[in-house]
């Protein structure tokens, strides 16, 4: 399955090209291993053998973060340490990347160590730009601190599906397709128009706009500073900061926050948008056709148009890709593309 990228890569995570910084149109890396995974700053490649390697960021290249033997399945980044989970059994392991003062400033990962805790099974974790949270197959969040996890609040009443993280923001969709947030609601990103100004909700709260709609939320996404969420009907809303069109619909609204969640005006009911992603200012929507499209900003070529110019509204991608469009990730300044050409 043939996998492109386009945006910044001044730490070669990609191209591995001294000159090259930034991707404006989506460049197929030559030989995609088996699975990976990409952070805000990093991107995590695993090996057939099931172990997980680290390229680019300045770490030694297929710098091994996770042996086989530890059955890590999912794992995600900050800017100084990884965290990993084995999804058989809930634990944890963390490796600290560490900066060389001898080796031309190389980074380094530590051995991966187990996080003792006597909670109940991990199930997710997810991170911002400085610490990670767990939630348990129990509904509890926790908050990583010193290798140790702190525990916030048990989501009484809710079965946590998905819990999604921007830098100071939380989403959790439930099995029943409702959305709860929490965290920092400075520019809206909480999704309710109470809580404009600098707040911080320490509990979810149910964002009560999609309780009215036909259909419900199938996923959710966080940016740095905005949400995205899917219906099942394929229709997409955004809210929080709206700088730079990261909302997708800056000609329909006034100001620079959106508080109440508001309809990108994208999709049909033939070709519906079947996937969303977003990253620090921009966002990502997958049609059921293949097609792509993208908004917000755009300095690094996030948007992957050929460009450096911000997109206040969904603009397609137009690529000559090997295959059909099939799944979309994005990293901070970054985004991918997977194909499949079956």
């Amino acid at each position: 399955m043939p996998l492109y990228y386009f945006g910044e890569d001044s730490f070669h995570c990609v191209t591995n090209c001294g000159n090259q910084k930034d991707l404006l149109r989506p460049f197929q890396i030559a030989s995609p291993e088996a699975d990976f995974q990409m952070t805000w700053d990093h991107i995590v490649f695993k090996k057939v053998t099931n172990s997980w390697f680290i390229k680019g960021f300045g770490i030694a290249p297929d710098f091994e973060l996770f042996p086989s033997e530890l059955d890590v399945s999912t794992l995600c980044l900050t800017d100084s340490t990884v965290l990993g989970l084995c999804s058989a059994d809930g634990s944890l392991y963390t490796s600290a990347i560490t900066v060389s003062s001898t080796n031309n400033g190389t980074k380094t990962c530590s051995k991966p160590s187990r996080i003792n805790s006597n909670c109940n099974k991990i199930t997710q974790i997810v991170s911002s730009l400085k610490d990670f949270y767990c939630v348990d197959d129990i509904n509890n969040v926790y908050k990583v601190v010193d290798y140790k996890l702190i525990k916030l609040f048990n989501a009484e009443g809710i079965v946590i599906r998905k819990i999604a993280c921007g830098y100071s923001h939380f989403v959790i969709l439930s099995d029943t397709g409702a959305l709860y947030s929490f965290g920092n609601g400075s520019r809206g990103q909480l999704g309710c128009e109470d809580r404009v100004v600098l707040c911080d909700v320490t509990y979810p709260e149910r964002i009560l706009f999609f309780d009215d709609l036909p259909s419900v939320v199938t996923d959710v996404v966080c940016g740095g500073w905005h949400t995205l969420a899917l219906t099942s009907d394929g229709d997409v809303y955004s809210w929080g900061w709206n700088e730079n069109g990261g909302l997708g619909h800056a000609k329909n609204t006034e100001g620079t926050v959106v508080a109440t969640p508001f309809p990108i005006d994208i999709g049909s009911a033939q070709d519906p948008v079947i996937s969303i992603a977003a990253g620090s200012r921009h966002s990502l929507l997958l049609l059921k056709s293949g097609k792509i499209f993208s908004f917000g900003y755009n300095k690094y070529g996030q948007l992957g148009l050929g460009d450096n110019i911000d997109r206040a509204e969904p603009c397609e991608i137009v690529y000559d890709l090997i295959g059909t469009a099939c799944s979309i990730m994005c990293t901070k300044w970054g985004s991918f593309v997977r194909t499949r050409t079956d």
